[in-house]
């Protein structure tokens, strides 16, 4: 399992990160030029920012630390320790606990702005040395994931464009949208523990998949209350129909294994998506420009990584200090 790259083989992966790396960084540079060469949009999306509501600057600041909360939430869905196991498999299970999980994801989350998914493959040994929980079954609750990531997206585009349709009062579209959560949450309580899973199910029990898929939910919806803010800082305000189609692609463009989760990537795929977006999609807001939507996204790409460098340097103090303490 661990073993020591041979001579020949230490150059191409230099290679690949080096690429990757340089072209996160020409991305992102380009999205700034691109910003900075128009300055009234520049200026306007500063002033817009100095001058927004303390509630919706503090949210700004705030739901990227949302998103790790709810994606260690879905990490201990689906590692941690089998319940109401035989006496004699008790010494085989996961020691993997809850607050270890929030750990491990925070550090991870630090480590992914490295080229490689460093924080991914960091993990997955991590669980192996550590929390005795086998590469495959980490490798395997990544995949499933994305699978659910995919099916939250869904959910979520469903029910924005329903609310989109119905008009209802804010009160009333964040209680629909929070639904759910909740929901999802009661039918993994009531679903048999003892389920093992199946090939169709990762290998994971159906109380896993539920907890899990709530979890996936409510991180999807604070990337869409992460986009709804930052369009609204930035001067352009958008729909929640708008922030649930910005919030699933950039779950998938994320899925590109460019340091820092797609960083510059994902800001010219909402810049170019955008503009292209129907203009019933907005409702009264009206379209969107290539302008507009590259201010915003790296006005939420801003908060994104103050908080994982705060989240990151703190979890993964925590976590060097449980290596001291648990192995030799």
């Amino acid at each position: 399992m661990y073993r020591l790259l041979q001579p020949g083989e230490a150059g191409p992966v230099r290679t690949r990160q080096v690429v990757g790396l340089s072209v996160a960084v020409l991305l992102l540079g380009a999205a700034l030029w691109t910003l900075v060469r128009d300055r009234d949009q520049l200026a306007s999306t500063w002033e817009s920012v100095r001058n927004g509501p303390w509630w919706m600057v503090t949210l700004w600041l705030l739901l990227p630390g949302a998103n790790w909360v709810f994606s260690s939430r879905l990490a201990w869905a689906l590692l941690r320790p089998q319940p109401l196991v035989d006496p004699d498999e008790a010494a085989s299970q996961p020691t993997l606990t809850k607050s270890e999980t929030y750990e491990v994801i925070g550090a991870a989350w630090l480590a992914n702005l490295l080229p490689l998914r460093a924080g991914l493959v960091s993990r997955v040994f991590y669980h192996k040395a550590v929390n005795r929980i086998p590469v495959g079954t980490t490798v395997r609750s990544v995949l499933v994931s994305v699978v659910l990531g995919l099916i939250a997206s869904l959910m979520l585009a469903v029910l924005s464009g329903g609310l989109l349709w119905a008009r209802l009062a804010p009160g009333a579209t964040l209680l629909v949208l929070a639904a759910p959560y909740p929901l999802l949450l009661l039918i993994g309580a009531a679903s048999p523990v003892g389920d093992r899973g199946s090939v169709l199910t990762g290998g994971f029990g159906r109380w896993r998949l539920w907890d899990a898929l709530a979890a996936r939910y409510a991180d999807t919806v604070c990337w869409m209350a992460r986009y709804w803010v930052a369009f609204a800082l930035v001067g352009t305000p958008i729909s929640i129909a708008h922030a649930a189609v910005f919030a699933a692609v950039s779950q998938i463009v994320m899925l590109v294994p460019i340091p820092g989760n797609a960083i510059g990537l994902r800001e010219w795929v909402i810049a170019l998506i955008g503009p292209l977006l129907p203009a019933w999609l907005g409702d009264e807001h009206g379209q969107l420009t290539q302008q507009a939507c590259l201010a915003a996204d790296l006005t939420n790409r801003a908060a994104e990584v103050l908080m994982t460098v705060l989240v990151g340097s703190a979890c993964g103090g925590l976590v060097t200090q449980r290596l001291r303490f648990r192995l030799p």
